[in-house]
């Protein structure tokens, strides 16, 4: 299990609390607590604590889902990464992203994609499947990825472009809950420009971050 954050601090603006949460990968729960916390106590923190089956490309499908619950499940599970694009046009794989099983009600599907209408409209589409949520790939660095503008490409884009997609992405998802998955940054990412990013993407719906503390070129 990962171990705990301590709290970044800054006066008078939101600050992150990292919450330790059970994935099956290194990645963290991240939680936007107001300013005038200056700590949670031990007692919090547990009681926020979720068993959480991360994103994998290519692991973190039905059959795998299956084979966790048998030993107890997880309160929520990620899927694969599903292409906005290929999900729209119903590619021969797309069957196999969409399967929802065990537990289908815990499901939170994540997409990735570089365009933000082939988004809107995959976070629609998967809106009217079972599910807790929709959640942002602004993580994933590999070149296959980053190199079209999906992934963390997304978070060195534009400000503004990036603010259209969880918008529109945002309206679309309906009632479900919007999440989004980041990195760091670019190498020369700084504490001021992630939570400038960070605060945007709440100002705009995104109720949970997941952040994989680093950069575009770590894996």
């Amino acid at each position: 299990m990962p171990q705990s954050g301590s709290p970044c601090k800054r006066s008078q603006k939101p600050f992150f609390t990292l919450v330790p949460t059970i994935f099956c990968q290194h990645a963290y729960k991240v939680e936007i607590v107001p300013a005038f916390e200056n700590k949670l106590d031990n007692r919090t923190i547990e009681e926020n604590m979720k068993k959480i089956l991360a994103p994998m490309a290519t692991l973190s499908h039905e059959a795998f889902r299956r084979c966790v619950a048998r030993f107890g499940g997880c309160d929520e599970y990620f899927t694969e990464m599903i292409n906005a694009g290929s999900l729209i046009h119903m590619g021969p794989f797309e069957k196999f992203y969409l399967m929802s099983g065990p537990e289908p009600e815990k499901i939170v599907w994540q997409i990735t994609g570089s365009r933000t209408d082939y988004m809107t409209e995959a976070a629609r589409i998967l809106s009217e499947r079972e599910g807790l949520g929709i959640d942002i790939n602004m993580g994933c660095s590999a070149p296959q990825i980053a190199n079209t503008g999906a992934g963390v490409a997304w978070m060195l884009k534009p400000l503004d472009e990036t603010r259209n997609l969880v918008k529109s992405v945002k309206t679309a998802s309906g009632q479900k809950r919007l999440s989004v998955k980041l990195r760091l940054g670019d190498e020369n990412f700084t504490e001021e420009k992630l939570f400038d990013f960070c605060k945007m993407l709440v100002d705009e719906g995104v109720e949970m971050l997941t952040l994989h503390p680093r950069t575009k070129k770590e894996k």
